[in-house]
This record gives C-alpha cells, sequence and structure tokens, in this order.
C-alpha cells in the first residue's frame, strides 16, 4: 500500500490491514509525507523554540560538562570523513559521529526540553548531522517538518502522560530507547528515503535499542543521535528491516513496556491533525532535573511574593511524589554533591540554590557554585517528605517555608515556568537562555554571532538552507 508524496492516508482501523500490522511503518510513511503547510502554527513556532534550545545546551556542555571533552577527543581520534559540524568547535566529523557528540552535548547538561522524555534531544543533533549529510540544501521549512514530525512520533511512542509517571514505572530512559525510532524517521525524511527504506531505517533503529536508566548524562541522547543516523545510512544502501517493531510480538511494547496491546489509536489515530507534543511539552527554565522544577517555582514564587530573603529561613520542607525521594537520599550526598551531575538530582542542594540566590543557573553547578557556603546553608534546611495521598499526581509538588519569626508560607505547584500549556517561557526567555548557554561556548561567539543565530532561528520557515546557521556556531 503506497501513497504519493504528501498525502497522508486515512486512519482507518476496519480496513487499513497494513496499519493493524505494522504501526511503525505508518510512521515511517507519515515522516515522510508530512507537508510544513499542514503544521499547526502553534507546532511550528514550538519546533522552532525547541531547535534554538537545543542548540544552546549543546554549546554550553562544551566547557560546562566534565565528560565533553573526553567525547571530543574520541571522535577526534576516530577520524573520518570531515562531513558534519561538531557544534562549538569549529570542527567536522563523519555524520555518525557528529550526531554522537553534538546528541551527547545536547543532554550533558540536564538543561534541554521534557515531556515524552527529552524530545528535542533525541531528533534535533540528528536533523542537523542529516542537513549537511543530505548532499542538497536543506529549507527552514523542511528542517521544522522533519523535527516536528520525528518529536510527533517520539510522543506519540511514549505510552505515559509525564516523565514523573515514567520514572516510577520503567526500567528504561524514554529519551534513549525512542530516540533511535524518531530519530531514524527524521533522518529518513531529510535522506530523501523511500517509504520501505525508511520502515528499515526504524527497525535498524529499534534493533539498537538499549539505554538502562541509570543516569549517565549526555550518553542516551548521544547513542540514540548516533544510531538513528547509522540506522538511515544502512537503509539507505539497501539495508533490510523487520516489521512489527512496535506492535509486534517482539516488538518495543511487548519486550520493552510489558503491553500486549498498544494503544494504535494513540500510536498513528489522527496523525498529522493532533500533536501531542502540545500537550506534554515543557522547557527548562533552570538546568537541574525535570523533576526539580516544581519546587524551584514554588521556592521563587514565595520568596518573590513575600519578600522572603535567606537570612529569614527555619526550615524548607518539600512535598510531594515518591520520585522526589530518589532526588532527595542519602540526605547528605544531596546536600553536598561533589560533582555536577550529581548536583543536578539533588533537590536538597537545587532548592538551596534557589532559595540563596532567588535563581538557579549554570553557573551554580559549577565547582565554585557548589562550594557556595549560601547554598549550602540554604540545603542544609530542606526536608523532602512523600504525600501519600492518592489525590496527589505525580506531576505536583509543594514547598512550605517557616521562617524564623515563626511564620509559614505554603505553595503547591502543579505547572511551573516552561509548561508551555499552562505557564510557558515567553520567546524573550527562551532566547536569553540560549544567549546565557552560548556565552559557555568553548568557541565564545561575539554578539553579533548570537544575535545572528537567534534572528535567523526566528525566520527559520524562510531560511534556504539552514547550514547558513551551523555556520554561525
Amino acid at each position: 500500500m503506497s501513497h504519493a508524496v504528501g498525502q497522508i492516508p486515512d486512519y482507518n482501523p476496519e480496513h487499513d490491514r497494513e496499519f493493524k500490522e505494522d504501526a511503525a511503518r505508518t510512521l515511517a510513511r507519515y515522516a515522510l509525507h508530512l507537508k510544513f503547510e499542514e503544521l499547526p502554527d502553534a507546532v511550528v513556532r514550538l519546533t522552532k523554540r525547541c531547535i534554538l534550545d537545543a542548540m544552546g545546551t549543546t554549546l554550553a556542555a562544551t566547557t560546562l560538562a566534565p565528560e565533553s571533552p573526553m567525547f571530543h577527543a574520541y571522535v577526534k581520534e576516530m577520524g573520518g570523513v570531515p562531513e558534519c559540524t561538531l557544534f562549538g568547535y569549529g570542527q567536522k566529523a563523519p555524520a555518525q559521529m557528529a550526531a554522537f557528540l553534538n546528541g551527547s552535548n545536547s543532554h550533558m547538561l540536564d538543561f534541554d526540553d521534557v515531556g515524552s522524555g527529552h524530545v528535542s534531544v533525541s531528533t534535533v543533533s540528528v536533523a542537523w548531522a542529516m542537513a549537511e549529510k543530505a548532499g542538497k540544501p536543506v529549507s527552514g521549512r523542511e528542517f521544522i517538518t522533519a523535527v516536528a514530525a520525528g518529536i510527533d512520533i517520539h510522543t506519540r511512542i511514549y505510552p505515559y502522560e509525564s516523565t514523573e509517571e515514567w520514572d516510577l514505572r520503567q526500567p528504561w530512559s524514554a529519551t534513549q530507547c525512542f530516540g533511535y525510532l524518531s530519530g531514524a524517521a527524521l533522518a529518513s525524511r531529510l535522506l530523501g528515503l523511500s517509504e520501505e527504506q525508511a520502515g528499515n531505517a526504524m527497525s535498524l533503529g529499534y534493533q539498537q535499542i538499549a539505554g538502562a536508566s541509570q543516569r549517565h548524562l549526555g550518553m542516551h541522547a548521544g547513542w540514540s543521535s548516533q544510531g538513528a543516523v547509522l540506522a538511515a545510512l544502512l537503509a539507505q544502501k539497501g539495508v533490510p528491516g523487520a516489521k512489527d517493531i512496535l506492535n509486534g510480538k517482539a516488538g518495543m511494547f511487548h519486550v520493552y513496556l510489558n503491553q500486549e496491546k498498544p494503544d494504535l489509536q494513540r500510536l498513528t489515530g489522527d496523525y498529522g491533525k493532533r500533536f501531542r507534543t502540545l500537550e506534554l511539552h515543557g522547557f527548562k527554565a533552570w538546568p537541574a532535573c525535570g523533576a526539580t522544577r516544581r519546587p524551584i517555582w514554588a521556592i521563587l514564587s514565595l520568596r518573590k511574593d513575600h519578600g522572603i530573603q535567606p537570612n529569614d529561613v527555619k526550615s524548607i520542607r518539600v512535598i510531594g511524589g515518591e520520585h522526589l525521594l530518589r532526588l532527595s537520599e542519602p540526605r547528605d550526598l544531596k546536600r553536598r554533591p561533589p560533582h555536577s551531575a550529581q548536583a543536578k538530582f539533588a533537590l536538597p542542594f537545587t532548592c538551596g540554590v534557589a532559595m540563596a540566590q532567588g535563581n538557579v543557573r549554570l553557573e551554580n553547578y559549577t565547582p565554585q557554585g557548589l562550594s557556595d557556603p549560601h547554598a549550602l546553608a540554604m540545603a542544609d534546611l530542606v526536608t523532602v517528605e512523600v504525600d501519600h495521598n492518592p489525590n496527589r499526581t505525580a506531576d505536583s509538588a509543594a514547598v512550605e517555608i517557616t521562617t524564623r519569626d515563626g511564620k509559614s508560607y505554603f505553595r503547591e505547584v502543579a505547572h511551573p515556568l516552561g509548561d508551555d500549556r499552562e505557564n510557558p517561557m515567553s520567546q524573550d526567555q527562551i532566547e536569553e537562555k540560549f544567549r546565557n548557554c552560548a556565552s559557555f561556548a568553548i568557541r565564545p561567539m561575539t554578539k553579533g554571532e548570537t544575535d545572528d543565530v537567534v534572528e535567523m532561528m526566528k525566520n527559520l520557515e524562510n531560511i534556504p538552507d539552514v547550514t547558513k546557521i551551523i555556520g554561525k556556531v
């Protein structure tokens, strides 16, 4: 069953035999045939922000992530055809290796977006590599459409409503596991693969899946980005792939998610019309684990609304779901994390920074920031409690600040700053975040270069060749 380019087949579970047998290949066709004109304006705006945001976090990691120099050294030692850009370095490497390094760096600071896992770092680095590998100019419209399709596929495969819910139920990294598939789909589009080849690419991505949820920041997105590029390039050469990789007997939902019958309506229903990314996505205003966002926002809001100063504080009590315990124990380690990767998953330390500084920024996770006496003093006042109330959702958290004069201030947060539906970051805030990230790039960007990137991203749908943007970084 084939369809003309640009024509998306209607969802028909009763008559579309191919849909019922192989959801992954339906999604592969969708990735190939989605048109820019079919994207809602809200999806276009969000996708452009995702691309800019991921570029920023990639650049910042080149100096702030301890592992980044090791990864860069490895890529340089491997050598190969210099075809795709290593962001920040002004150097090039084979497409697969560029996707590995850029993908790793984009996720390494845990400052990238959230939603159905970390969707942008699973897709954007693949898209940049394929734009340079394609052998012909890739327009901004085509680039946006490819990334939007990849993110939508990633979100459709993700079976839960929140990352917290996922983390409590699954031992796998959603970012990595689904990134092999979403990345392979968008890579297929940018390489101009056929429907059969695109389905094979997703299958070849599936055959590489790994991603235990033990944290090694960056690697989840690095492995899947590298693997997605490899899958698409092998499919382009004619390497075949299995079918039924999502809903088959040996498919992802049965093997990895313990589900005999995945929700096919969620997987492929209303594709091209309903973009669940708009319902689930969020940007990070602060460079720490996504589960810290609600406590941070509660502390900052109380601090601002009531004029609470650090010297006023007697105690800070954080109340939430069980997932917060993983960020608060062992207590001494979470109050005094020895390095940045641990600090980003240390709720007491991060809450201490928020109260002490009135914000949480990249600088707070440098060696100097980790030893800041004001933040450490506040971290010692933080306790974390699990609320077993069945009415509390995994997505909410509350903070109670008690001051030395005996007053108590309480704030519950379901939608922190960055929640795209209820409390979105403004375009100015997204751009300021990018500028802050770019200021840490290993090759410092001039103000003019940063301004150019911001303006080109805002006008991305009118850029005839997106590789012109890469030249700025």
